[in-house]
C-alpha cells in the first residue's frame, strides 16, 4: 500500500511538472520569444507623453565650404532618422534622404551620433524615441 501511494505521488508530481513546462512553452510561443529577447519598443514622437529634449543645439556637420574641394556641389541636404535611446545615447542613424556629397553625409551621421539629449517619457518612464533631423549647407550663393 505504501508503494502505491508513493508511485501515485510520483506520477502526480511528474504530471504537474510537465503541465507547468507546457504552460511556460505556450506562453513563450504566444509572446513570440522562443528563447529570444523581445526587442525594445522605440516610440514615435506622437506616442510619448514628453518628447525627448535636445540639451544643446546639435552641431552642424560643416558650416565651412570645404565640400566643394572634394567635388561636391555648392549646396547639399541630408535627412536622418535617429533613435534617441533611453540610456541617453543615439543608437541608430538611418539616412532617409542623402546628398550626393558623401563627405557631407558622413559628417552629418557623425554629428547626429553626438547629439546630447534628455530621453522621452511615457507613463512616467524614460523610453527610446525616433527623431528626424535635417542638415544642409550652402556655399558661395
Amino acid at each position: 500500500m505504501m508503494m502505491g501511494n508513493s508511485a501515485t505521488e510520483r506520477v502526480c508530481l511528474f504530471a504537474l511538472l510537465a503541465g507547468l513546462l507546457c504552460i511556460a512553452a505556450l506562453t513563450q510561443a504566444r509572446d513570440g520569444r522562443h528563447g529570444q529577447e523581445v526587442p525594445e519598443k522605440i516610440y514615435e514622437v506622437s506616442e510619448v507623453d514628453t518628447k525627448a529634449e535636445v540639451r544643446k543645439p546639435y552641431e552642424h556637420p560643416g558650416n565651412n565650404c570645404n565640400y566643394q574641394e572634394t567635388g561636391c556641389s555648392s549646396r547639399g541636404y541630408v535627412k536622418l532618422q535617429i533613435v534617441l535611446h533611453k540610456k541617453r545615447k543615439v543608437t541608430e542613424v538611418k539616412v532617409i534622404v542623402g546628398d550626393k556629397c558623401k563627405p557631407f553625409v558622413e559628417n552629418a551621421v557623425s554629428a547626429a551620433k553626438r547629439i546630447n539629449f534628455t530621453p522621452a517619457i511615457k507613463d512616467g518612464v524614460e523610453v527610446s524615441q525616433y527623431l528626424t533631423i535635417e542638415y544642409s549647407y550652402r556655399c558661395g550663393l
